[in-house]
C-alpha cells in the first residue's frame, strides 16, 4: 500500500511540475523591462533591410532574454507597432515615439536606432530610452564589417550601461552567432518580416529557405510547424511535424493524466489509493492519444500569438524559466 501510494504521489507531482512550470516560473523576478523595436534600414535591397531591420532586433531580443536581470517584451507584442513604423515614410522615430512605445507595451526601457553601409562597412546607430523620463540613456554607435559582432556589441553596451554584470554562461550564448550563413539570416529575417505583415505563404517560404540552406539553424524550424488550432494549452511548435505531434501528446496525457488522478483523490472511495494509479494511466493515454491524432497545420495565424505552455522550452536549454512561461519563441 505504501508503495503504491509513493508511485501516486510521484505521478501527481510530476503532472503538476510538468503543467504548472510555467505559473511557477512567472514568479521569476527581473530588474528591467525592455523592448526592442525594428531597426530603420533603407539599403533598396529587400533582404538586406530585412536583416538589418527585423534581423537584428530578433537577435537582441534572444541576446537579452539570455540575461537573467532582463524582462525582454516578445516580438509578437511588437508586430503592429514595427508594421506602423515600416508605414511611415522615414522609418526613424524619437524619444518621445519611443517612450509612447514603451508605455503601451509596460516597458521601462525602450532600444532602437538606425543602420548605414559604406562599401562593406555596417555602421549602426541606437539610443536606449528611459521610459518614464524618454531620457536617453545611452547613444551606441558601432561599425563593423560583420553585423553579427555589432549586434553582440549592442546587448552587452546596453547591459554595461545598467550596471549588470553579464554571467559567463549569458555571454558564451551572446557570442555564439544562430547561424554561420547569412544567407540563412537573410531568408529567417524576411520570414520575420512577413510574419509582421500575417502573409503565412512567405513565412512558409522563407523560414523553409532558412532551413534549405543552414539545416543546423534552429529559429526558423520553431516557425515551420504548429498545432495550428487555438486551444487552452497554446501553439506548440516543433523543429518538425513529428516532434510537434508528440509534444502535444505528452502535454495532453499529463494534463487529463493529472486531473484524472487528482479526481480519484478528491473523491471518497475508501480504495481510492488504489484507483488512482490506473485511472491515472488510462487519462494519461486517452490525452497522449487525443494529441498524438490532433491535426497538425504548418505555419497559420497562431504562429504570432504567445503560448502560456510550450513543452519546447523544457526540451530547448537556451530557454529561460521566463521565456517559457510567456511562450517566447526561439
Amino acid at each position: 500500500m505504501k508503495s503504491g501510494k509513493a508511485v501516486i504521489c510521484g505521478f501527481l507531482t510530476v503532472s503538476i511540475l510538468f503543467i504548472g512550470f510555467p505559473f511557477f516560473a512567472l514568479g521569476q523576478t527581473h530588474k528591467y523591462v525592455i523592448a526592442v523595436l525594428d531597426f530603420y534600414s533603407n539599403m533598396n535591397d529587400t533582404k538586406e533591410d530585412a536583416m538589418l531591420q527585423s534581423g537584428t532586433a530578433d537577435t537582441i531580443i534572444s541576446d537579452l532574454m539570455n540575461i537573467i536581470e532582463f524582462k525582454v517584451i516578445e516580438r509578437t507584442r511588437l508586430k503592429d507597432i514595427n508594421r506602423e513604423l515600416a508605414y511611415q515614410q522615414s522609418g526613424m522615430i524619437d524619444e518621445a515615439t519611443a517612450q509612447r512605445i514603451g508605455k503601451q507595451l509596460g516597458a521601462e526601457y525602450v532600444i532602437f536606432g538606425g543602420w548605414q553601409k559604406d562599401a562593406d562597412i555596417y555602421r549602426l546607430n541606437a539610443r536606449l530610452v528611459k521610459v518614464e523620463t524618454a531620457e536617453v540613456i545611452t547613444s551606441i554607435k558601432e561599425t563593423d564589417s560583420r553585423i553579427f559582432p555589432i549586434q553582440d556589441r549592442i546587448v552587452k553596451n546596453i547591459a554595461s550601461t545598467l550596471k549588470i554584470d553579464i554571467s559567463v554562461g549569458a555571454l558564451a550564448k551572446i557570442e555564439t552567432p544562430e547561424t554561420q550563413s547569412l544567407e540563412a539570416y537573410k531568408e529567417y529575417s524576411q520570414g520575420l518580416k512577413a510574419v509582421d505583415s500575417n502573409d503565412k505563404e512567405a513565412v512558409q517560404q522563407h523560414m523553409a529557405a532558412a532551413v534549405q540552406i543552414d539545416p543546423n539553424y534552429s529559429k526558423p524550424k520553431t516557425y515551420l510547424f504548429t498545432d495550428g488550432s487555438p486551444s487552452p494549452l497554446g501553439t506548440v511548435r516543433g523543429k518538425s511535424k513529428t516532434e510537434a505531434q508528440i509534444k502535444y501528446a505528452l502535454i495532453g496525457g499529463a494534463l487529463i493524466g493529472g486531473l484524472m488522478l487528482l479526481g480519484v483523490l478528491a473523491s471518497k472511495d475508501e480504495d481510492k489509493s488504489e484507483k488512482a494509479l490506473p485511472y491515472a494511466g488510462v487519462g494519461f493515454g486517452a490525452g497522449f492519444l487525443i494529441g498524438l491524432f490532433i491535426p497538425l497545420n504548418q505555419v497559420d495565424e497562431n504562429t504570432d500569438k504567445s503560448s502560456l505552455v510550450n513543452l519546447g522550452v523544457i526540451l530547448n536549454p537556451k530557454r529561460n524559466a521566463y521565456g517559457f512561461a510567456v511562450g517566447y519563441r526561439y
